[in-house]
């Protein structure tokens, strides 16, 4: 590091961690993680420019692997284990070039890529590009919850309930292949299609399903730009419903 009005810095960090071992040494309260990090990373530039928002004079590159990472809080059903999982750095996005894991029952796969990395990692407001598809073979949904009931509608209390503001930040598409879903006494086939955050507007973009031995499609927007004000604007499209049988 050198220059400390600017900070001129010229990194790179390559090694291996068991955090396992280092977590021994460096305990965190009420997790418990196992696995490997493996990282060759180098990464060459400025903080004030980075500070400022020039995130394309940043240099960096290199990958980072993950084998074996597992994650268990006591808030969590099962715990959530990440088999495989390599990110490259180039200076202008990093790259997921593949993601596997496992929670429970529910086994999937990631790709994507995340551009503006930078704004992410220094907590900037500057927009933040995501790109990422996700494959799933079952996701069941049951193991994601605690073994305590999800409160009733008519026994939630209106003072409490809070609007999810959709991030203005982030413009991220997310693209779904998910073969079964289970929720309660719900079985769900064929879950797809594209979900996209952006300017602070969540869309559904043909996202289809099966169920109740019928099929359903969603399209349309939930808008929390006025926050105050949130709205949504949703078509529900259904075919082949049989009354009886659902």
């Amino acid at each position: 590091i050198s220059d400390l009005d600017h900070y001129d810095y010229d990194l790179r960090i390559k090694g291996l961690i068991d955090l396992d071992k280092f977590t021994r040494i460096y305990p965190i309260k009420d997790v418990k993680l196992t696995g490997i990090v493996i990282s060759d990373v180098e990464t060459r530039g400025r903080l004030s420019e980075v500070e400022s928002g020039f995130y394309d004079r940043v240099a960096s590159d290199g990958r980072t692997d993950i084998r074996n990472l597992t994650v268990m809080t006591p808030s969590m059903a099962a715990p959530l284990t990440i088999t495989d999982a390599t990110y490259t750095f180039t200076p202008t996005k990093v790259v997921l070039e593949k993601f596997t894991g496992k929670f429970g029952r529910s086994k999937f796969t990631m790709t994507g890529d995340l551009t503006n990395y930078m704004a992410f990692l220094t907590r900037k407001p500057d927009l933040v590009k995501c790109d990422l598809k996700v494959k799933c073979d079952t996701l069941d949904l049951n193991e994601w919850f605690s073994d305590k009931k999800n409160p009733s509608v008519e026994s939630m209390d209106p003072r409490k309930i809070s609007v999810w503001p959709v991030p203005a930040n982030l413009d991220m598409v997310f693209d779904s292949e998910i073969e079964h879903v289970l929720y309660e006494d719900l079985r769900i086939t064929k879950l797809d299609g594209e979900i996209r955050i952006k300017d602070g507007v969540l869309t559904l973009h043909e996202t289809g399903f099966n169920t109740l031995n019928a099929k359903f499609s969603i399209s349309g927007d939930y808008n929390t730009r006025d926050i105050k004000h949130p709205f949504f604007d949703v078509d529900l499209d259904i075919k082949e419903l049989d009354i009886n049988k659902a």
